[in-house]
């Protein structure tokens, strides 16, 4: 199961040495420090559930909400642990729940961060949604990863793969959404 992969990639790293995280950690300073526009990379496993719906709803709410965002702030996402090629078929019901087309929902394709180096190079902050990949993209590049749960509201709660527990899609879902939301309301406080 995912939290078992990341444990190991985890593992791995911090048996060798790194870095260690800057004083300040916290997603507003890194972003006050990145140069225009800001490129906020979301984060999960396979880019085929949750990363993928959480860059469509923020995608939406700025073009919805918040125009001044369009050129200033670009959303992207991407998996970490493995490569593939199509959205979950949960995650495409529940975009299309949220307005989607069909249409707008196939033209996203999975992004394995491997093969993408230029988005995770060029990042200003990464939204994760557990703290297992938050840690492992802070390996690589300190203070720069922060949990969904946290830029919402600072707590640290992850969000497990509906794909996989599927049981609790709506809920999880929901949650989702809910972070979502409030997550890009701060940011749009941050910019203004």
């Amino acid at each position: 199961d995912e939290i078992h992969r990341c444990s190991a990639h985890i593992s791995y790293l911090n048996a060798h040495k790194h870095d260690q995280l800057p004083d300040h950690l916290d997603w507003r300073y890194e972003l006050e420090n990145s140069t225009r526009p800001w490129r906020i990379v979301i984060v999960c496993n396979g880019n085929i559930s949750r990363s993928p719906y959480i860059e469509y709803l923020m995608k939406k709410k700025i073009a919805d909400s918040y125009p001044e965002l369009k050129d200033n702030v670009k959303i992207e996402s991407m998996g970490i642990l493995y490569p593939n090629v199509k959205m979950n078929h949960l995650t495409e019901k529940y975009l299309l729940k949220e307005g989607f087309s069909e249409k707008e929902i196939e033209t996203h394709t999975p992004r394995y961060w491997e093969d993408y180096p230029e988005t995770h190079e060029n990042a200003s902050i990464f939204i994760t949604m557990t703290g297992e990949q938050a840690q492992y993209l802070n390996f690589y590049y300190p203070g720069k990863a922060f949990m969904l749960s946290y830029v919402a509201n600072e707590t640290f709660e992850n969000i497990i793969d509906p794909a996989v527990h599927r049981s609790d899609a709506k809920k999880l879902f929901a949650k989702m959404k809910e972070l979502t939301l409030v997550s890009l309301d701060r940011i749009h406080d941050l910019y203004e």
